[in-house]
């Protein structure tokens, strides 16, 4: 029987199933680099989306948010930054990421 992936009960020596990672993309839908994403299919419940409407709600459950420089100067970072509540890393594709730090903040 496979487990896939698992991880140990505090405490105990029973295995429990891990639940995927929570992957926010803040991306156009046709960015050239999100194929690179297939692979984590099976780990990551992934999300894309360079709407600002949409990124309201994504963001609070999201512990993962990969922003490509095509969207991060159209998106209010301030703002959506202030809803992702559970983030826990971000990652940029920004080659401009004093862009980023002066628009979020310290």
């Amino acid at each position: 029987m496979r487990l896939g992936k698992t991880r140990r009960a505090a405490g105990s020596d029973m295995l429990l199933p891990m639940s995927k990672t929570k992957l926010l993309v803040i991306s156009p839908p046709d960015h050239s680099a999100l194929h690179n994403l297939e692979k984590l299919r099976d780990d990551a419940d992934i999300y894309v989306s360079n709407s600002e409407a949409e990124l309201e709600t994504l963001a609070g459950p999201a512990e993962v948010i990969l922003i490509s420089s095509a969207a991060a100067k159209s998106i209010n970072l301030v703002e959506l930054w202030k809803r992702a509540k559970s983030v826990r890393w971000v990652h940029s594709l920004c080659w401009d990421c004093y862009f980023i730090s002066r628009n979020c903040g310290d």
